[in-house]
């Protein structure tokens, strides 16, 4: 069920290069929205998951009922998709090439009679697409959509015929964009073969840019093409416990948080903020959110954000001063 926000007519629909604090932005148009949650840490891990006030131990083996819930909390609550990456896994301790697909599978057993789109990422590979199509298929399954990176589009013609055979089995065909200019020079091929696009990156403005050029490739073929941008999250009550956590977290995983990719750190107010501009700009279409920590993460989006931007675009309609 897509949230409702407010945004700028003239800042979505005019590709032009625009300064979201001209004051001439005012948000004068209520848009519907599709809104993704990642589940991938809930996946199993060789490292500790943190929760909100103590680390949860690693799971060797998937919690399928712990991620059955949060994908049924999630439908619940009003999130439109559920993502599960590659680096989601069955068993912690897998090689990575038998473990290629296990969002597919997962995804499989879990997103029969749910009324929101399962998607998992798979190798780029035509091989594993077809794979992956034919294991869904066999979980009967449909409505699920598959998500590939290209760092390249030289030869697309298996691709292309993968895509097809996607398309087929009524399963849509994704693309996890990490270089949005890459992208956008690519227009009319991206647009031939995904029917979404997820764009990583911290740059709203080469995102926007981006999404121009893919709707107007998809227009020109009688296509549409849904943009949606990839965005970490840590939530807590205060900005202060949030940088405590995500400060936690980044310790526990040895790694920097969100690294090339657009984030916040903060309250439920922030996350509503960062979604609203992003979309409200035109630099996206929708948004898939990355917490850094499960099931504490999602609480707060079903309970806090989606209400929370549901509330504001009801304010902007009734009073749009």
């Amino acid at each position: 069920m897509p949230v409702s926000i407010a945004a700028s007519e003239r800042a979505i629909h005019d590709p032009s290069p625009i300064d979201m604090s001209d004051a001439s932005f005012v948000p004068d148009v209520e848009l519907r929205i599709p809104v993704g949650i990642n589940l991938t840490l809930l996946g199993a891990s060789e490292t500790d998951v943190p929760g909100e006030d103590a680390p949860e131990p690693f799971l060797a083996t998937v919690n399928l009922p712990l991620l059955a819930s949060s994908v049924g909390a999630a439908r619940q609550g009003g999130v439109d998709l559920v993502m599960l990456d590659r680096d989601f896994h069955i068993k912690a301790a897998r090689p990575p090439r038998s473990g290629a697909l296990d969002g597919v599978a997962t995804a499989g057993k879990l997103g029969v009679g749910q009324e929101l789109r399962m998607c998992a990422e798979v190798p780029s590979d035509p091989a594993y697409i077809r794979e992956a199509v034919n294991e869904l298929a066999s979980a009967q399954l449909t409505d699920a959509a598959l998500m590939i990176t290209l760092q390249e589009l030289a030869d697309y013609r298996d691709y292309m015929k993968a895509a097809e055979e996607v398309r087929a089995a009524n399963m849509q065909l994704w693309l996890l964009a990490t270089n949005p200019e890459f992208t956008a020079a690519h227009a009319d091929t991206v647009v031939q073969l995904f029917d979404a696009v997820r764009v990583r990156t911290t740059d709203k403005h080469k995102a926007r840019e981006m999404r121009f050029a893919l709707h107007e490739a998809a227009a020109k073929i009688h296509r549409t093409i849904t943009v949606f941008a990839d965005i970490g999250i840590v939530i807590s009550a205060t900005v202060q416990a949030a940088e405590e956590r995500a400060l936690l977290i980044s310790q526990l995983n040895g790694s920097e948080l969100f690294q090339d990719m657009a984030a916040v750190v903060g309250t439920v107010y922030d996350v509503a903020d960062l979604i609203e501009s992003w979309v409200g700009m035109g630099a996206a279409d929708g948004v898939v959110l990355t917490p850094a920590s499960l099931p504490t993460d999602l609480a707060s989006v079903i309970k806090g954000v989606l209400p929370l931007l549901e509330a504001r675009a009801t304010i902007e309609r009734n009073d749009p001063r």
